[in-house]
C-alpha cells in the first residue's frame, strides 16, 4: 500500500511518500506532488524516508516533477532519502544531478529554511481598457517593493 501525507510548515510543503511505489500507483504520487505546488508554496520537500521500492526507474518521476516546479511557479524541490538502497538508485538514475538528495528530512528541512522565497506578486485587473497601465503601476509598486529597478518602455 501507498500513501502520500502532506504537511505545510512555514519554509517548506513537505509531501510524504510511504509504502511501496510501483509504476502502478505512481500516478498517486504524481497527483499529490501536483496538489502540494497549488499554493506556490517556498520549497517542496519530497519525504521518502519510509518508501519501498519495486522498480528503480518510477524514481525519475521525482526528477521530471522537480523540473517543472522550477518552471511553475518557481518552486525548488529537495528530497529526503533515509534508506541508502533508495539513495543509490536515485544517484543512478541521475535524480540527484537536478534534484537535492539529503539523509534525513531534518537536513533537508534545514537546507529549505535557507533558500530564500520567490519573488511572486498577484494583483487582479479588471477586463476594462484601463489594465495595462494598471498593471504597469503594479509592476513598478512591486519592483520598488522588492529594490529591483522598473524600466517603464514606451513606443516612441
Amino acid at each position: 500500500m501507498l500513501t502520500c501525507e502532506t504537511t505545510s510548515l512555514e519554509t517548506a510543503v513537505v509531501v510524504r511518500v510511504a509504502g511501496v511505489l510501483t509504476p502502478a500507483n505512481a500516478a498517486t504520487v504524481s497527483a499529490a506532488l501536483g496538489k502540494a505546488l497549488v499554493n506556490h508554496p517556498p520549497v517542496v520537500v519530497v519525504d521518502l524516508d519510509e518508501l519501498e521500492l519495486v522498480d528503480d526507474a518510477v524514481l525519475t518521476m521525482f526528477a521530471a516533477f522537480a523540473r517543472s516546479a522550477a518552471d511553475w511557479p518557481g518552486c525548488p524541490v529537495l528530497i529526503s532519502a533515509a534508506d541508502i538502497e533508495v539513495r543509490e538508485a536515485l544517484e543512478r538514475l541521475g535524480v540527484d544531478r537536478s534534484t537535492p538528495v539529503f539523509v534525513d528530512l531534518a537536513e533537508a528541512l534545514q537546507e529549505a529554511g535557507g533558500i530564500p522565497a520567490p519573488r511572486r506578486y498577484h494583483h487582479r485587473l479588471p477586463p476594462t481598457p484601463g489594465a495595462p497601465g494598471l498593471a504597469r503601476q503594479a509592476v513598478r509598486g512591486a519592483c520598488a517593493r522588492w529594490g529591483s529597478a522598473s524600466r517603464s518602455r514606451r513606443p516612441s
